[in-house]
């Protein structure tokens, strides 16, 4: 997905099975980026 997409983001959630809710633990944002325009007119 990193090469195919400029922006995403992922999610690792932890369900509680005590309380019944669910702990998002990390988010992060990943992908190769907006495309290079440098040199392009």
């Amino acid at each position: 997905m990193a090469h195919d997409y400029e922006e995403f983001r992922v999610y690792v959630v932890e369900v509680c099975q005590g309380c019944s809710w669910n702990h998002l633990t990390v988010s992060s944002v990943l992908g190769n980026g907006p495309p290079d325009t440098v040199g392009t007119t």
